[in-house]
């Protein structure tokens, strides 16, 4: 296995911070090891005017290096200025995404690295074309999979229709990521949090099932959130 896919039910579920985790992680255990943002929107221009992409920005800042000049084409092949659906971003800035670039790009990067962590953009449902969506793209791939959702009400069935999403197209979805909704749950919020990890690895066959808490700091807390996340980690990159 020479890549993972970082997917989601939907957008802002902390893929950026799960991705940089791994990626950490995956340098320890694996050794040299890269993330990659296929298509990115809401992109920003450098001084020099070179596209950067901000997901990439804060996993490079959280984990403390930059990643080679020569290499970020293939970390970020395609990088959209608006900040909006990608399928949207594309016909506005009257381009397409190429599934066939990025494939390209990940073939250059397992040449490169022992293993790429691949961060998704937005949901696994989000469209990259009228006709294809991120789940079409990480089949494609042939990426394994970890879903990362934002532990909640609600987030059972959000996750299970994101993993049988997932099953249409043949993606093997090997572990899941839930991030707990708030800083400072009560009592009733545990129990909440705590059957729905159970639920969803019950439901989907799943087991390897993590919840890791909210912070109030990604920064500050970073290297807590990685710690926890090491035993879920041990095991994805062990299969």
């Amino acid at each position: 296995m020479k890549s993972i896919a970082i997917i989601a039910p939907d957008t802002d579920s902390g893929k950026t911070v799960i991705t940089a985790a791994l990626l950490s992680l995956s340098k320890k255990i694996n050794g040299k090891s890269i993330a990659m943002k296929p298509v990115q929107t809401g992109s920003i221009l450098a001084e020099n005017g070179r596209k950067i992409s901000p997901d990439l920005s804060t996993i490079e800042q959280l984990c403390e290096f930059e990643i080679p000049r020569e290499l970020y084409h293939y970390c970020a092949p395609s990088l959209l200025m608006t900040p909006c659906s990608p399928h949207l971003a594309a016909k506005k800035e009257i381009t397409a995404i190429s599934f066939d670039l990025i494939q390209q790009c990940l073939v250059e990067l397992h040449m490169r690295f022992r293993m790429t962590i691949v961060e998704t953009a937005g949901g696994i449902l989000s469209p990259l074309s009228d006709t294809a969506t991120n789940a079409d793209l990480i089949a494609q791939l042939g990426c394994k999979s970890i879903l990362v959702a934002t532990n909640r009400i609600g987030s059972i069935s959000m996750a299970l229709a994101a993993i049988e999403s997932a099953k249409q197209t043949k993606i093997d979805i090997i572990g899941i990521v839930l991030i707990d909704n708030l800083v400072a749950p009560t009592q009733f919020d545990e129990e909440i949090y705590a059957d729905n990890a159970k639920t969803i690895a019950s439901f989907s066959g799943i087991a390897n099932t993590v919840r890791l808490p909210r912070v109030e700091s990604i920064t500050e807390d970073f290297f807590i959130l990685t710690a926890l996340l090491e035993p879920f980690a041990q095991k994805i990159f062990g299969k």
